[in-house]
């Protein structure tokens, strides 16, 4: 909860620099001439530390270019390629879905269940739904962090 929350600050404080075209030295402005609240202090601390916002005799502006480079930065380590990357990952999945799948047919016939036209189908639905789910799950409880 607190990584979402703390990315959602962070964004927040970059909409109110850029909302008051707050980029330059020249329009700095303090953090009660911002807007700021009381909850946004680490998300500040946090972007002036990345160099995003600078601080000048307790004034604050937003450098642009160092944002760019930051979210450029942080797309190459945890962007599009790994997205693409845990989308191959959670294809690949797909076949031991389908064995899943077959198992547990063939289980249900020994059973008795007499197979209608379907169940199959039915079966490897919900299989490769539950397979893919599980390694969502796994794959986001692997991310360390996310912007």
């Amino acid at each position: 909860m607190f990584r979402r929350d703390f990315r959602y600050r962070t964004r927040e404080v970059i909409e109110v620099f850029l909302e008051k075209d707050v980029t330059n030295p020249g329009k700095a402005l303090t953090i009660q001439e911002l807007g700021l609240w009381h909850g946004s202090e680490h998300a500040l601390r946090w972007l002036i530390k990345l160099g995003v916002v600078v601080e000048i005799n307790g004034r604050y502006y937003l450098d642009k270019e160092r944002l760019r480079q930051v979210v450029n930065e942080f797309k190459e380590r945890h962007g599009v390629a790994k997205y693409r990357y845990n989308v191959l990952r959670i294809l690949l999945m797909l076949p031991l879905g389908l064995i899943i799948a077959m198992v547990t047919y063939i289980i249900l016939i020994f059973i008795g269940i007499k197979p209608f036209p379907g169940l199959f189908l039915i079966v490897l639905v919900i299989t490769s739904i539950l397979v893919n789910i599980i390694r969502i799950y796994y794959i986001r409880s692997r991310i360390k962090f996310r912007l």
